[in-house]
């Protein structure tokens, strides 16, 4: 299984190289981090010569309150046979795969992440991401409505958001929304965004996600990293 010392060892040349890049775990963050986390992981498998590097953008300010960063706004994984010779899968073992891991993120992974730095540039990763995928765009969230509502709360776009609270949320209850403690908090979470936003207080849904972003920061064990900023809801019309 692939261990955070393995990973830092082998990447330390690609760490000195690029001083925007900071390890935590087996995750390469790109600094500084603001609203969006940026980063490519050294995933483990069931064996321990085999490993999985993916790379994937995640808005801070989510209702879930994250203790991971999710994979699903990202890469689907980065296949070797695409760089290497050989076909076959991701092996410490394998001659020269530790160059091959550097190049391919230095060439593929960190210039696509790099352009991810706002809460409208991961909208518009979303939106090619469904496109790519042969979706007309029109939907980039893919049905996370929960997710999209916080991030379309702090980009400013009021109107987004109140469709969602008018016309998604009113379908659940918190009794009917998931199976258990989690989803049901999530469920008030997203509750409290919609009353805040009828009432148009936009100081305390800015709060609110602050809030979010804060805790979630803490749980990544990123704290070091960020730069809290506010969200382009806070500064409209200035």
């Amino acid at each position: 299984m692939t261990t955070t010392a393995q990973v830092k060892r082998a990447l330390k040349p690609l760490l000195q190289r690029n001083p925007d890049l900071a390890l935590v775990g087996r995750w390469i963050i790109v600094k500084p981090v603001h609203h969006v986390v940026r980063g490519i992981v050294i995933g483990r498998t069931s064996q321990a010569d085999q490993f999985n590097p993916q790379w994937a953008v995640m808005p801070l300010c989510l209702c879930e309150i994250r203790t991971s960063i999710f994979l699903s706004w990202g890469s689907s994984g980065m296949p070797p046979q695409m760089y290497h010779p050989e076909k076959g899968l991701w092996r410490w073992s394998r001659p020269g795969v530790v160059e091959v891991l550097e190049n391919l993120i230095e060439a593929v992974a960190l210039p696509k992440i790099r352009t991810v730095v706002t809460l409208d540039d991961v909208v518009q990763l979303l939106v090619e991401r469904s496109l790519h995928m042969g979706h007309n765009g029109t939907d980039p969230f893919n049905g996370f409505v929960p997710m999209e509502l916080a991030v379309q709360m702090a980009r400013g776009k009021l109107d987004i958001a109140r469709h969602i609270c008018r016309h998604w949320m009113p379908r659940f209850s918190e009794e009917t929304y998931g199976q258990d403690d989690d989803d049901k908090a999530k469920f008030r979470r997203l509750k409290q965004l919609c009353r805040l936003l009828d009432a148009d207080d936009r100081a305390g849904m800015a709060k609110l996600l602050h809030e979010w972003e804060a805790q979630t920061v803490r749980n990544l064990k990123i704290e070091h990293l960020w730069a809290p900023t506010p969200f382009p809801l806070e500064t409209m019309g200035r």
